[in-house]
């Protein structure tokens, strides 16, 4: 387990998949993204991200989901399990783009 805050918990499994569960939002976005930065997977690869358990998510979660320009991050973050409502949210969102 790499986060229980009583609100999130973030674990990852065995192939490396992070998978949160519960909600995020300004409570602990900041925490979330600290875990992100720290399972940082070699460079270029993407960390997988399965969002199935996540019943909320603020803008402040989302923006750490996905940073937009300007916001240097957790690029390159690949999601999955996505529920429709979010990803219509996530698709809203300008989101860094590789140069």
């Amino acid at each position: 387990m790499l986060l229980d805050d009583g609100q999130l918990r973030v674990t990852r499994s065995a192939g490396g998949t992070l998978t949160l569960h519960g909600e995020v939002d300004a409570r602990n976005s900041a925490v979330l993204a600290g875990v992100l930065i720290a399972a940082r997977t070699p460079p270029g690869t993407p960390l997988v991200v399965d969002l199935q358990g996540l019943t909320f998510i603020d803008m402040s979660g989302l923006r750490v989901l996905r940073p937009g320009p300007g916001r240097p991050g957790l690029a390159p973050v690949r999601l999955v399990n996505v529920p429709r409502l979010m990803r219509r949210l996530l698709d809203m969102l300008p989101c860094e783009t590789a140069s």
